[in-house]
């Protein structure tokens, strides 16, 4: 993960200098053991532990998110990393109405997410219906930020739903979503309906109200921005339409609490270190990571390990959002002779 990149360091004598001021070195994980333990996989020393960190990154992650569901009974209904929309927006009709050519405007989708904290969107195909046959880029614009953050490509063919499948997603760093889909204006096409989003999660925190799509243009040479552009109208989703998903995004909340796990992410190194002298044809059993046999310096790691994870995941109090409670979905009724 990006956010967990440089939270520990290797060295202070290679000028590391982490975010959280913790070195390998702290823990008596030296440059020899990586030069002794690096293979063809491996440009130096210094890859092999800078290699051995980034899988730790993985690992702990992973950990985190199974300690936090076998902790908190209501992720175990709800939970992370889950689905909260899954939908289609720009239905085609079947007669077909024209969308004329209109050069002076790009057109397209617009996705306004109000509460998007820890929440991933997530777009797996863009069709278009077109007139005419030839390549179609549709752009995609931040909004907030005003900057075009994508490019989609579609390769239409007149008169037919043209669909690529793109699989991108797009993360916000916790903040509202306000995203325009628009292509350029001059290619002409066919009229479509588009719908708001439905709510497939929990309310109040994730409600109808809180995502929407809507038809939306913007002049061509405009500033990107949410002022700047027309939403709703008579021409749909401007034959345009979308696939797509609102995931819970677990990444965010890691990220936040990322000082939290910086011991955990110096130890559990450590351990994939050990194992690593265990398993190296290079060493027999007999080497010892400095003064202390390998199993009972891994079994220490472990053990800080285990202590400090357990200490997070006791103490952390989880947001009040639809990714993180949820009132349960099933009933129990009484029925009484």
């Amino acid at each position: 993960m990006t956010c967990l990149d440089n939270l520990i360091g290797i060295s202070p004598l290679l000028g590391d200098v982490p975010d959280s001021g913790l070195f390998l070195s702290d823990i008596d994980i030296t440059l020899q053991q990586g030069n002794d333990l690096q293979t063809t996989n491996n440009t130096s020393g210094v890859d092999y532990l800078q290699k051995k960190i980034e899988f730790a990154q993985k690992t702990v992650v992973n950990d985190f998110v199974n300690r936090l569901r076998e902790s908190k009974p209501n992720l175990k209904a709800f939970g992370v990393n889950t689905i909260l929309e899954s939908n289609t927006v720009g239905k085609y009709r079947q007669n077909k109405p024209v969308l004329n050519a209109n050069a002076a405007v790009e057109r397209g989708l617009y996705l306004d997410i109000n509460d998007a904290t820890y929440l991933s969107l997530k777009v797996t195909s863009v069709s278009l219906m077109a007139q005419t046959t030839g390549s179609v880029t549709v752009k995609v614009y931040d909004l907030i930020q005003g900057v075009q953050i994508d490019s989609i490509v579609i390769a239409c063919v007149a008169g037919e739903i043209s669909t690529v499948s793109v699989n991108r997603s797009y993360d916000n760093n916790g903040q509202r979503y306000q995203l325009a889909f628009l292509y350029d204006g001059a290619v002409a096409s066919y009229i479509n309906d588009y719908n708001t989003s439905k709510c497939l999660g929990c309310t109040p925190s994730w409600s109808v109200g809180n995502c929407k799509w809507s038809g939306a243009s913007i002049a061509d040479g405009a500033t990107k921005i949410r002022s700047s552009l027309s939403t709703g109208g008579t021409n749909g989703a401007n034959g345009l339409s979308i696939t797509y998903t609102v995931d819970c995004d677990v990444n965010s909340l890691v990220c936040q609490l990322k000082s939290r796990l910086a011991f955990p992410l110096l130890y559990k190194t450590a351990v994939l270190v050990a194992d690593s002298y265990k398993l190296t044809p290079r060493i027999n059993a007999t080497v010892k990571i400095p003064n202390v046999p390998t199993e009972d310096w891994r079994a220490w790691a472990v053990s800080e390990y285990e202590k400090v994870m357990d200490n997070i995941i006791q103490g952390i109090q989880l947001p009040n959002t639809a990714c993180f409670k949820c009132i349960q979905r099933v009933s129990q009724v009484a029925i009484l002779p």
